[in-house]
């Protein structure tokens, strides 16, 4: 969206509107163009800060937790070091022993994504 400015306004200068457009906070200047901002009043703006942000745990590894309100979920690390990409899935559930907050696995599987663009499960073999 392109925003028309009236014409006594025209001929501000750009740091005096961008600062008048930051101060509605609905617009917002960014590469060049000035854009709709989501207003944080609206209920899109609060279903969109509930998406969790990945967590850059080393330069080769991304954990990303998706948990519910239960304190039930999944974490997903992902590992990208020595050419490979691994996934390790998690199932989890958060408990609470006094003051104690802790996460028991459930289940702990690790996936490799191969040369034909498929994940396949790592089996490990005990003899």
């Amino acid at each position: 969206m392109e925003i028309q400015l009236l014409e006594k306004f025209r001929y501000l200068p750009d740091e005096l509107i961008s600062t008048i457009v930051n101060y509605t906070d609905v617009i917002v200047y960014r590469r060049g163009k000035y854009i709709n901002r989501l207003n944080k009043d609206d209920n899109r703006y609060h279903l969109v800060n509930s998406i969790p942000q990945p967590l850059l745990i080393d330069r080769y590894k991304v954990l990303l937790r998706l948990t519910d309100m239960n304190c039930k979920g999944y974490f997903l690390n992902y590992d990208i070091s020595e050419n490979l990409l691994t996934l390790n899935v998690k199932f989890v559930y958060r408990m609470q022993d006094g003051f104690d907050k802790y996460y028991e696995y459930k289940s702990n599987t690790t996936y490799l994504f191969d040369s034909s663009n498929k994940w396949r499960k790592i089996v490990d073999y005990i003899m």
